[in-house]
């Protein structure tokens, strides 16, 4: 939790002592241990104490950042207390549950997850069936789909019941100290596919990710189309040399091998992360040294065992903040575009006062929006009041995007407003969107614009961007 977090799950827990001590008298309160408060009585940072102190959660501060982890202690005290002891209500709720999900041949939840549910009561059967297994993002899961497809020239589609897909993705997060070295790496154990490249896909430069090249662009590890029979009651075992600077070396020995169920899905990562909670452990193979590492001399070897579990593609959550991805999105929608004969091209430029930073705009826009200026609505969505001014223009003038810097200079000499997002699109037939938020800042040589976040998309769908 960074300082913004703290203070918000700090003011969460004190309202939900002030909700339990309503109707209380003063005796009632002190008796059932309700008198936490934000600088009296019992603080939260008591309580937090406490509970390291009985080995129900583990504190890491690092810098400004505060990790809160509940052990499995903690987790059984709290799961006690949401089943209310495990009663046979709650195992009733937890076989309907469970059930549900084997129907569908699905990844069950985490019971942590459905004791948590019973407690709290907000979720029925069928609420859960809706939001964990009907609902979802196909355009955002099929494209992660498709980019691996397309990375590991697979027809995941057309894979049969015994055949499997294994993807391994050599990572290494560097200490701060050697982040500028060199970084070389040999593998041995298994053999890989493409010739190997190392790559720095994040804004975090720290982070080298071992792929390979195709056609330009750098994928996230490798691939291998697997038989069942080659993984069922085996063990891979795979060793990563990666060589730092002159003469640092770390040697990172894993053993993985690979669990079986009933539920659905062909593939088996390295990075073992899916877009929503299941039963199976969640993790990331990376490499790296301990977050003390002031005793660990330039040559460090360690061992790590894995078991990964299948699960279906599109549920994988990947290439998060990779250029990689963005930069493939543009090329299949240029495509698109050419295909389908598109036309024009839309442009909005917006302002929220949900989802801006500076105080002073949020103000700006709240009272232009009660005052009905031009421009200034209230969206049904995560924008809400906001400024938002459409264009559209012939795809043919796509090339040339002076006139929308225009726009923007203009939106902010008209309201003083400096934080902006740019967005463009093809219509209803090309689902691609690119977005940027911008900042305008003044300065003893004029007005400029800071381009800070590349939202959606790749920055050089972005011709004004180009030059």
């Amino acid at each position: 939790l960074v300082r913004e977090e703290k203070q918000k799950y700090l003011n969460m827990v004190i309202d939900q002592f002030h909700k339990k001590r309503e109707g209380l008298n003063d005796i009632e309160i002190m008796e059932r241990g309700l008198n936490v408060y934000s600088d009296q009585g019992i603080l939260v940072s008591q309580l937090l104490g406490e509970a390291v102190k009985r080995k129900l959660i583990l504190l890491h501060e690092d810098e400004e950042e505060l990790y809160i982890t509940l052990t499995e202690q903690g987790k059984s005290v709290l799961g006690s207390f949401y089943t209310d002891g495990f009663c046979e209500d709650f195992k009733c709720f937890n076989e309907r549950v469970i059930n549900l999900f084997r129907k569908h041949r699905e990844l069950e939840l985490d019971p942590f997850l459905i004791q948590y549910f019973y407690w709290n009561g907000s979720q029925s059967i069928d609420e859960i069936e809706e939001e964990y297994i009907k609902d979802f993002d196909y355009f955002e899961e099929n494209d992660r789909k498709f980019f691996h497809s397309y990375l590991a020239d697979i027809n995941f589609e057309g894979l049969s019941a015994e055949e499997y897909i294994f993807h391994f993705t050599p990572k290494l997060l560097l200490p701060e100290e050697w982040s500028n070295e060199n970084v070389k790496l040999e593998v041995d154990g298994i053999e890989l596919p493409k010739d190997l490249v190392l790559n720095r896909p994040y804004p975090n430069s720290r982070y080298v990710v071992a792929g390979f090249d195709k056609e330009g662009l750098t994928s996230h590890g490798f691939y291998w189309l697997k038989k069942k029979e080659d993984l069922n009651n085996q063990t891979i075992s795979i060793s990563l040399r990666w060589f730092i600077g002159a003469n640092k070396i770390i040697i990172h020995n894993l053993d993985l091998q690979f669990n079986f169920g009933e539920h659905k899905g062909n593939f088996f990562s390295s990075c073992q992360q899916l877009n929503r909670s299941t039963k199976i452990e969640q993790f990331e193979i990376t490499t790296k040294l301990p977050v003390d590492n002031s005793d660990i001399d330039n040559h460090h070897i360690y061992n790590e065992k894995f078991t990964l579990t299948h699960f279906p593609i599109e549920r994988h959550v990947y290439f998060g903040a990779d250029h990689n991805m963005g930069e493939w999105e543009s090329r299949r929608a240029r495509m698109e575009i050419v295909e389908k004969g598109i036309k024009e091209v839309h442009y909005s430029i917006t302002s929220s006062a949900e989802l801006n930073w500076e105080d002073e705009n949020i103000a700006l826009i709240r009272e232009l929006v009660r005052k009905k200026e031009p421009f200034f609505i209230t969206r049904d969505d995560d924008y809400g009041e906001c400024f938002e001014m459409n264009f559209t223009k012939p795809i043919s003038e796509e090339q040339n995007e002076e006139w929308i810097i225009d726009k923007v200079i203009e939106f902010y000499q008209t309201y003083g407003i400096t934080e902006l997002e740019l967005w463009k699109t093809y219509g209803e037939h090309i689902a691609y969107a690119a977005g940027v938020r911008m900042v305008i800042q003044e300065t003893d040589d004029g007005t400029y614009l800071d381009m800070r976040e590349v939202y959606v998309g790749f920055s050089d769908d972005w011709n004004f961007l180009r030059q």
